[in-house]
């Protein structure tokens, strides 16, 4: 006789049935979720579909987090199984080996996850395990536990969607983070004219089933890209103080002049001051490009909509009607926004709430100069200028860089009290970093 299904499993059944699974992952890493039930759940979902290898971890971690050591052994021993070598097994079983007053077998353990994260740091590209460093790994799962998981970097069947809005640092995180992917679970939009045309040719040519199977992809145009991928889908970004990113982007094309680029502003080319830039910018109603780009992605997908294509509409609304509609844009679809000026505490927050054990170390790509200094220096009436034509962008940020101190102020301070930069050659300080501490 058949054994009668549990409410949790007529729970899995029904949502799979319905194409919905995904949602178990972010019902049960939600802030309100009990952190025993949390495990209670993993641990039992685990049992049902042992082949589940991604579940099965979700099990092993939840259940260290809940103290229940014993339990979690099993499904570490499983785990390590598949991945003997890695950082995060070897660290949660010699915490595990810890509590369980097996000191050699921790240490040994310890020893493991050490090696892996050394290797990982010192590998190309980098990482930081968060696993490795008791100090980093304990603060991620009270700060998991307060903010929940509304996307987990390891699921399938979705797809991070970075917003590369210009002259924020999006080409250096862009490059970083897709090293948290294997290259076939990619698409990058080209930069400029005859790489964005191919990689729109490429989309348009790939099978929906093949571009449901991507997990990240970089966006550099006003396009909502979310249409093109996986039905479950989060957008994140860094954002920058709007006077800062208009005097960048001056400078940008103002360096690659000689190289000529396809996007080169011609007036720049041509030699006008930034003055005269900020005045045509002004004059031709060309600014807050920022709340027009996000308030697009609600609008039909046009994939020979890009850059300043955008919609009559976004062009004809008042500076508050902007702003309403950019913040509603990004309540709506982004996990996560974050700030140019706190860029190594913004990748690290962005990993935690992504629920990645693994902070990639980067290279910085800016290819404009000191702005800042450029930006201090600019005269008052040009900087006048800039913010009467970027006023609803400059309200955006405003707003956006509140919330951001108010949902992340206590692990900015964390961060700015106890870790290293990821930027090389800084990361190396992660090498002795808690060393010692299992």
């Amino acid at each position: 006789m058949a054994r009668p299904e549990n409410g949790f499993q007529l729970l899995i059944n029904r949502l799979k049935a319905f194409g919905n699974a995904d949602q178990i992952v972010e019902i049960l890493y939600s802030p309100e979720m009990d952190t025993d039930l949390r495990a209670d759940r993993f641990s039992e979902w685990a049992d049902l579909e042992p082949e589940n290898e991604f579940v099965g971890r979700c099990a092993a971690r939840t259940l260290v987090a809940a103290g229940r050591h014993k339990e979690a052994h099993i499904y570490l021993q499983q785990w390590l199984l598949r991945d003997g070598a890695g950082a995060e097994p070897n660290a949660l079983m010699s915490e595990v080996y810890l509590h369980l007053k097996e000191d050699n077998l921790a240490a040994a353990c310890a020893r493991k996850a050490h090696a892996a994260a050394k290797g990982d740091l010192n590998s190309s590209p980098g990482f930081v395990d968060i696993s490795a460093y008791p100090k980093i790994r304990d603060f991620a799962r009270l700060f998991r536990d307060k903010h929940g998981c509304r996307f987990h970097i390891e699921e399938g069947g979705q797809t991070l969607i970075h917003f590369h809005h210009w002259r924020t640092g999006g080409t250096t995180i862009r490059d970083s983070f897709r090293n948290l992917f294997d290259p076939n679970q990619i698409f990058i939009f080209g930069d400029y004219r005859d790489p964005f045309l191919k990689s729109r040719q490429e989309l348009l040519d790939s099978p929906q089933e093949i571009r449901r199977e991507i997990r990240f992809t970089s966006i550099h145009h006003a396009l909502p890209a979310h249409y093109f991928f996986s039905d479950k889908f989060a957008y994140f970004t860094l954002l920058r103080d709007p006077i800062e990113t208009a005097v960048s982007w001056y400078h940008w094309h103002v360096k690659n002049i000689e190289l000529d680029p396809q996007w080169l502003d011609p007036d720049i080319k041509n030699g006008i001051s930034i003055k005269e830039y900020a005045e045509k910018t002004l004059r031709t109603n060309n600014g807050n490009l920022l709340s027009r780009w996000l308030i697009n992605l609600d609008a039909e997908p046009d994939l020979d909509n890009r850059h300043r294509g955008l919609p009559r509409a976004v062009w004809e609304m008042s500076d508050d009607e902007l702003v309403a509609q950019a913040m509603q844009s990004l309540d709506k679809h982004f996990a996560f926004v974050g700030l140019t000026k706190c860029f190594d505490a913004s990748l690290f927050i962005l990993c935690l709430l992504l629920h990645s054990d693994r902070i990639p170390v980067y290279e910085w790509k800016g290819r404009s100069g000191n702005t800042g200094a450029a930006t201090d220096n600019i005269e008052p009436e040009v900087s006048a200028m800039l913010l009467e034509a970027n006023s609803a962008d400059n309200d955006l940020y405003q707003k956006i860089q509140a919330q951001f101190n108010n949902r992340y102020g206590d692990a900015l301070a964390w961060f700015n009290g106890e870790m290293a930069p990821f930027q090389m050659p800084g990361a190396a300080q992660f090498e002795t970093l808690n060393a010692g501490e299992f």
